[in-house]
């Protein structure tokens, strides 16, 4: 030590001699004990940083399970609360009017699909998760199919006060599994239903984009979905952050079973910005060959 002020120049040595140390910190500490030691400290490091990641996951999945039960207990609470106010209506008072009646009978039917719908996106995804999905692959009349689609769908366009048409060739055909397709399509125009305007005209339009293929779109004026959530949305319960306390959100899985549905069928499926500033889902699939007079060219709602 070198003080300062009135003490400078005065030297101060310190020292610790050998008796003041412990013997234990004397000995010198083999080279194979220090790998030994190392080697324990490695693992224990991995296995705690393995510990923290397997505990992140399973709380990441809990909350998965218990986002995914909400949405499909609130997505079978409305149509089946509907039902069961239309079903008591038409028992309680049984001079209604005819057009009333017909009125509440189209309630019920519509709640009903809507119900349908969902059980069949929750097993198509839980089989999917088990074993491979299989799909029978058949040429299929792109006519029919929009047809199809939006038979199970048009009580609810009605209902939400919307449109929808559709435009395909009649020649048009696409190789694929026309149960599951039809699935994918309904979960595309109720997505549209779901997130568009009112007054929206939802739009079904197909094309051949090559000798090989075929792209069926199905676009919205919603607001549109972020490009960089784009492929996140195509994931098991996800939802866009602003739909997560909304009454429209739901289980998550429809364009989940929707981009599984389309790689059995050997396609693929994305989503882009429609023309109208929407959101444009686009389905590709290999192209096929038909009678011409098997397919129904176009349809409005």
């Amino acid at each position: 030590m070198y003080p300062q002020g009135a003490l400078e120049g005065l030297a101060i040595a310190v020292a610790l001699g050998g008796w003041q140390i412990h013997p234990s910190l004397l000995t010198i500490i083999p080279q194979r004990q220090l790998w030994h030691n190392g080697i324990l400290l490695l693992s224990t490091s991995l296995v705690i940083i393995f510990a923290v990641g397997s505990s992140r996951r399973e709380a990441l999945l809990a909350r998965a399970r218990s986002d995914f039960i909400a949405g499909v207990s609130h997505d079978l609470r409305m149509p089946l609360a509907q039902i069961l106010l239309a079903s008591e209506t038409m028992v309680m008072r049984r001079d209604v009017a005819e057009t009333e009646r017909l009125g509440l009978a189209n309630t019920i039917l519509r709640e009903a699909r809507r119900l349908i719908a969902l059980l069949e996106n929750v097993l198509l995804f839980s089989r999917s998760g088990a074993v491979e999905l299989a799909a029978r692959l058949e040429p299929l009349s792109v006519g029919d199919l929009f047809t199809d689609a939006i038979e199970a769908v048009v009580l609810a366009v009605e209902d939400a006060r919307q449109s929808i048409d559709a435009r395909a060739p009649a020649s048009l055909a696409v190789l694929g599994d026309r149960q599951l397709v039809r699935q994918a399509l309904v979960n595309l125009i109720d997505n549209a239903l779901k997130y568009g305007k009112p007054a929206q005209r939802i739009q079904l339009v197909a094309e051949a984009t090559s000798p090989t293929t075929v792209r069926l779109y199905v676009d919205d004026q919603g607001p549109g979905i972020p490009p960089s959530e784009r492929e996140r949305v195509f994931e098991p319960y996800e939802r866009l952050g602003k739909d997560q306390t909304s009454e429209r959100t739901g289980s998550g899985l429809g364009l989940a079973v929707t981009r599984q549905i389309v790689r059995a069928c050997g396609g693929r499926v994305w989503l882009e910005e429609s023309q109208g500033g929407g959101t444009r889902a686009i389905i590709e699939l290999s192209a096929a060959s038909i009678p011409a007079t098997v397919g129904r060219a176009e349809e409005t709602v």
